[in-house]
């Protein structure tokens, strides 16, 4: 008895492909000027122009890919949806020599984190958390690579990990975001860091970019 002939039938278009993609934004401080001050706004708000810095002093120009991967001004676009699991936060100088500032630099970016909040909020400014910025995770943990006399050196323990993120869950569920959801994230120093407050404000010896890491599931659709 022959096999019979079973038709596939057709899988049909594929709308989207989900990814393991992070969402990430950049903005930051402007050097040789105090935070606090006119030119060099103390309060960051990340994820919500994909296009420009919104501080103009700045030395580098937004570019996709280095420092933002939204494909929409702010928020996804038509066909995306994401599932957030986690956050990373970075502070780092981007493209700049660090050979004469190097301890004081870095010392700056020690007092910004431990010293400054960051928010999430949802569509029209609903907050979902309010933590010090020291609490997020930067992604890499201890030991992290380094080198010695040239020689790459790597810790056992350098997996970037949900271990080395801020977990944002509930209940171990992800946060949904549905096409053409926006959401912004703020970075604020306290106020003993701010100038305008007559706080004993910081003046960065080098730009300072902050860098928010959404880790999660990221859906985009796909056209034809």
């Amino acid at each position: 008895m022959a096999i019979p002939v079973i038709a596939i039938p057709d899988q049909g278009k594929i709308l989207a492909r989900p990814r393991f993609e992070p969402i990430y934004d950049t903005e930051g401080w402007n050097d040789n000027t105090t935070i606090g001050a006119a030119s060099n706004p103390a309060n960051l708000t990340l994820y919500k122009n994909s296009t420009a810095f919104a501080n103009t002093g700045l030395g580098l120009t937004k570019q996709k890919k280095r420092d933002v991967n939204l494909d929409a001004v702010s928020g996804l676009t038509v066909g995306q949806s994401f599932q957030w699991y986690a956050l990373a936060l970075t502070l780092e100088s981007m493209d700049q020599s660090q050979a004469t500032v190097a301890a004081v630099f870095f010392d700056q970016i020690r007092k910004l984190r431990e010293d400054s909040w960051t928010t999430f909020y949802f569509t029209q400014r609903q907050p979902y958390f309010t933590v010090q910025s020291w609490q997020i995770p930067s992604r890499i943990s201890n030991p992290a690579f380094s080198t010695l006399n040239n020689i790459n050196i790597v810790g056992s323990a350098c997996d970037q990990s949900r271990q080395n993120t801020y977990d944002v869950t509930l209940g171990g569920e992800p946060v949904e975001f549905g096409q053409l959801e926006a959401w912004t994230l703020d970075v604020e120093p306290s106020g003993t860091l701010q100038v305008s407050v007559g706080g004993a404000a910081i003046t960065p010896t080098l730009d300072i970019y902050v860098r928010a890491v959404m880790t999660g599931i990221f859906l985009r659709g796909i056209q034809g």
